[in-house]
């Protein structure tokens, strides 16, 4: 009888072993007192297909991996074509990816943009809701007065969609997408709908710099940089008038 009860107790403790390795909570105590290790599994191969340039590619990705992590795998330079797919979308199976070669033009007008950036990481001042920047009229002409006295001819306006970041925001290291620092006064816009080195007016926000892009910026959409997290969420998302200023 003895050993008979001695016999179902190491049972029971066996399966609460096992159980409990399996990451579920423990029932006792006891249990908890255990060390439990759990092992995470290897994201699984997931089987897709690129198309660049009308010439179809079967390839095999790891499951836990980016559209520009896994371009880059295969040897690809993403900036070099038009990619139908988020570079920052985890890759799925059965996914297809179109990649568009740019054109020499629209290469060398990219580069010429990024330094432009380069030669003008700063703009003329960090701007917070209700100081410096405004808009004035000076013999019938509509400008953008900053902090410093100084005018901007208007050259363009868009009725956009804005919404806000912080520098740790993307890839988290804190560079915008033409190797300038992101910061107060850095904007995210779609290049096809405002050129990376436009000077933009937001009331409300101030000047900033079109110097950075992002997989959800696209069309008339604005992503404005905030340094405070408080600002950020106070912002949100919200319609806004977006003054295109001349260099």
């Amino acid at each position: 009888m003895v050993l008979k009860a001695f016999l179902l107790v190491l049972l029971y403790s066996l399966l609460l072993s096992s159980t409990a390795s399996a990451g579920r909570l423990p029932n006792s105590p006891k249990e908890a007192g255990r060390t439990v290790v759990i092992t995470e599994r290897a994201a699984k191969p997931v089987h897709l297909k690129l198309v660049i340039d009308g010439e179809k590619r079967k390839i095999t990705a790891a499951g836990n991996i980016t559209v520009g992590e896994c371009l880059k795998r295969e040897g690809i330079d993403p900036d070099k074509f038009h990619v139908s797919e988020p570079l920052t979308e985890t890759v799925k199976k059965g996914m297809i990816i179109i990649l568009k070669s740019k054109t020499a033009d629209e290469l060398k007008r990219e580069q010429q943009d990024i330094e432009y950036v380069k030669r003008h990481p700063s703009i003329t001042g960090r701007y917070h809701p209700g100081s410096g920047a405004h808009l004035v009229v000076q013999a019938g002409v509509q400008y953008v007065k900053d902090e410093a006295g100084s005018l901007h001819l208007i050259i363009g306006h868009r009725l956009m969609e804005a919404t806000a970041y912080l520098p740790e925001d993307g890839t988290g290291d804190g560079i915008t997408a033409t190797g300038v620092p992101a910061a107060y006064g850095i904007a995210a816009v779609d290049p096809d709908v405002i050129p990376l080195g436009t000077r933009i007016f937001v009331p409300g926000y101030g000047i900033a710099l079109a110097a950075d892009t992002g997989g959800a910026i696209e069309g008339d959409i604005v992503d404005l940089c905030y340094e405070d997290y408080d600002e950020a969420i106070q912002f949100g998302r919200r319609d806004v008038d977006v003054y295109l200023l001349a260099v």
